[in-house]
């Protein structure tokens, strides 16, 4: 039996203390029971429950990172001054591209995409 992933919501506010101070607890909570969905490839990859948990608190970090910038879609383009900030539509593979939209998402493609064999269908 594969290893499920878990998260300790008080743990995650531990490793991540400033980043989303912003959310509370029931929402990074609601928005960790999206983990094992969107990171089913990714978990499939992983043999120990220590590495599970630890792509899935990047996983969450990734998901709470979206929730809290509400921008779909890459930043084509930011100004300073009365902030204008524009996303691009995603272009090529849109599996690829929504793990790209963070640094925490990145790095869980890495895994996905690189990993020898691996054949993903999104």
């Amino acid at each position: 039996m594969r290893p499920s992933p878990t998260v300790d919501v008080k743990k995650f506010r531990e490793t991540f203390p400033l980043e989303f101070e912003t959310l509370t607890d029931a929402q990074i909570q609601f928005l960790y029971e999206e983990v094992p969905i969107v990171g089913v490839s990714l978990f499939a990859l992983l043999k120990t429950q220590e590495k599970v948990n630890h792509y899935a608190y990047l996983v969450l970090a990734h998901l709470c990172t979206l929730q809290k910038t509400k921008a779909t879609g890459t930043v084509a383009s930011a100004s300073q001054g009365s902030v204008s900030v524009s996303y691009a539509v995603p272009v090529g593979d849109i599996n690829q591209t929504w793990w790209r939209m963070t640094s925490y998402g990145y790095r869980c493609a890495k895994v996905i995409y690189r990993t020898p064999g691996m054949t993903y269908y999104g």
